[in-house]
């Protein structure tokens, strides 16, 4: 196979397999993925194809070299950037490394704005190099009439053919309408996920600040000290062992919502102590099993009934063998959160 046959070919199979791309409902995510694969792969192979070209036009750029040089040389600099872009954006957006983005709409937004930037570079493109494209069409495939004469084709890549004004209008009516058509598929395609992946979000959002505010509603929380390791406080407890003081935390069948930092904690608290007061073996509830004694040793304290009695272990069975102390005995100094 010849050269410029071989790059033809290699040219309209990249950019037919990037206008596929742009038709994620038709290809799925998942060949989506492997097609952008294979196009980086084959770009790079042009790359190399090139390279000679790229090496002697670099060392003469601002040199001994042709405006029509210079101008390819910068459109291949410009559509290898933008590819640069579209692959970074897609891999870190991909399901194969599956990250978990808070701003995943910026790196899709980008992704999707990098890739039609990218093929407005490659309508560019083939507008530059229209003479080579519509002459080896015409030689090797039949395309576009009789093929320029055998001296045109064998100039350098930097070099026009004498080729009419109608083939030009042909070749980039048909590139330009199914770039446009493409790029209209995927913006549609990216509205529609962007109000997926926001109603997604909304509803998630949503669902937990309803089930917030139900464990709230339902919420008892006996202790706001925060103690979440064994020693810090007296009545540390964690049966559940999650490393959190269960006093802090909501229990199932909680007789109020209150806390002991809210206002109206002590008429809460009263209103709890005289329900077990008054049936203190059907409704019994031990707010705390330290059954401090004497006032004091516990901020939490409170003896609404006069019995010497901490209200919050008012039903501990412990508490009938308890010896009240004197006030001369005393409790310690108060310490912080209830020590």
């Amino acid at each position: 196979m010849s050269k410029q046959k071989r790059n033809w070919l290699i040219d309209t199979g990249l950019f037919i397999s990037f206008l596929l791309t742009f038709f994620l409902n038709w290809t799925g995510l998942a060949w989506h993925q492997w097609l952008g694969i294979s196009i980086s792969l084959i770009a790079l192979y042009h790359l190399l194809l090139h390279w000679k070209w790229i090496i002697t036009v670099t060392k003469r750029f601002f040199g001994k070299t042709s405006h029509q040089c210079r101008l390819y040389y910068l459109i291949d600099w410009s559509l290898l950037v933008s590819f640069g872009v579209i692959g970074v954006t897609g891999l870190v957006i991909s399901t194969w490394l599956n990250f978990n983005l808070s701003n995943y709409l910026v790196w899709k937004n980008l992704h999707i704005d990098s890739s039609i930037a990218g093929l407005v570079i490659i309508l560019i493109k083939i507008a530059a190099h229209w003479r080579w494209i519509i002459n080896t069409a015409a030689k090797y495939f039949g395309f576009w009439g009789q093929a320029a004469p055998p001296k045109a084709a064998a100039r350098a890549l930097c070099s026009p053919s004498s080729l009419n004004r109608r083939g030009f209008l042909q070749l980039m009516g048909v590139a330009s309408f199914a770039s446009m058509l493409s790029a209209a598929n995927l913006l549609e395609f990216g509205e529609d996920t962007d109000r997926e992946i926001v109603s997604d979000v909304l509803s998630s959002d949503l669902q937990e600040t309803t089930t917030l505010k139900q464990n709230q509603e339902d919420c008892t929380v006996l202790c706001d000290q925060g103690c979440t390791y064994p020693g810090e406080c007296r009545r540390y407890q964690d049966k559940n062992e999650n490393g959190i003081c269960d006093l802090t935390e909501c229990i199932e069948e909680g007789a109020n919502t209150s806390t002991f930092n809210d206002p109206e904690t002590p008429t809460a608290i009263k209103e709890n102590t005289s329900d077990i007061l008054e049936n203190p073996e059907e409704d019994c509830v031990v707010l705390c099993a330290k059954a401090c004694v004497f006032p004091g040793q516990c901020l939490d304290y409170i003896d609404l009934n006069n019995n010497n009695i901490c209200d919050l272990g008012e039903c501990l069975t412990t508490n009938a063998t308890l010896s009240i102390p004197t006030i001369s005995e005393g409790g310690g100094k108060r310490r912080r959160g209830g020590k």
